[in-house]
């Protein structure tokens, strides 16, 4: 049995709202699996995103800037260095 990666977005409206933007399964956990993750949430039209807060694979603060060049990037708790 192969392992698989489930990414959840969950976007936080200024009203405090909160919304889960979409989830995908893929075949890992790759920083290649984020950035397909980071264009889609762009082509469905997601303009403004403030913070992202995820594992921290290699690169992702790059892919983060390339669509979303004024986002910042903070690691999740558990992966907090």
């Amino acid at each position: 049995m192969e392992k698989e990666a489930l990414h959840i977005a969950l976007g936080i409206d200024p009203e405090g709202k909160k919304e889960i933007l979409g989830f995908w399964i893929n075949p890992s956990d790759l920083s290649n699996s984020c950035e397909l993750i980071i264009n889609d949430l762009k082509e469905r039209a997601i303009k403004e995103v403030l913070l992202f807060i995820a594992d921290g694979p290699s690169g992702i603060r790059e892919k983060i800037k390339k669509y979303y060049p004024t986002a910042d990037f903070q690691s999740c708790i558990i992966h907090a260095e």
